[in-house]
């Protein structure tokens, strides 16, 4: 199976939600995508890529900011191919926890959260409310989580690429 990480970002805030999309070969090992820790989600995973594909790996950048191996890892190179993620996260400093939100970062992030919560139920994803303000806000100072994210109710709710892409389309990441 290739797990599929779909990373909202903002203000140096990652977060991960896993998809099984597809089965892979025997010979292969799942291909996981890493999310940066620093800058918006979508440039770290073209700095990843880029450090990747420069070690020989065939990479691919989503739509949703994510990055993968185009093709999956052959179990013989599972080793390698986590020593060299391990590589190019350091040369960006991804390996290193993102600073703490401040409270006027956190309120932003969550009404962007928001807005997007919005978009996406207008494309007909049952979205359940978010958390209260204060309580997110404080739950992303102290850990980062913002307690409620729109986008793990969509991925949850579809194996398809194509509509994953539509969704990351009309609602992008904050």
């Amino acid at each position: 199976m290739i797990i599929k990480r779909f990373g909202v970002f903002a203000s140096a805030v990652a977060v991960a939600v896993a998809l099984a999309a597809c089965g892979a070969s025997k010979d292969e090992n799942p291909a996981i995508q890493s999310t940066p820790a620093k800058g918006s989600l979508y440039e770290g995973a073209e700095k990843m890529a880029g450090c990747m594909r420069g070690l020989g790996w065939d990479i691919t950048v989503d739509r949703d900011g994510g990055w993968r191996s185009t093709n999956g890892i052959p179990v013989a190179q599972k080793d390698q191919y986590e020593k060299d993620t391990a590589d190019c996260e350091a040369k960006f400093g991804y390996d290193k926890p993102p600073p703490p939100l401040t409270q006027q970062q956190a309120e932003a992030r969550y009404d962007a959260l928001v807005a997007v919560g919005k978009c996406v139920k207008q494309l007909g994803y049952d979205i359940p409310p978010p958390p209260s303000k204060q309580k997110s806000v404080e739950s992303m100072i102290s850990s980062g989580n913002p307690l409620w994210d729109p986008y793990q109710y969509v991925v949850s709710g579809t194996n398809s690429s194509a509509e994953l892409d539509k969704v990351f389309t009309k609602c992008p990441q904050p």
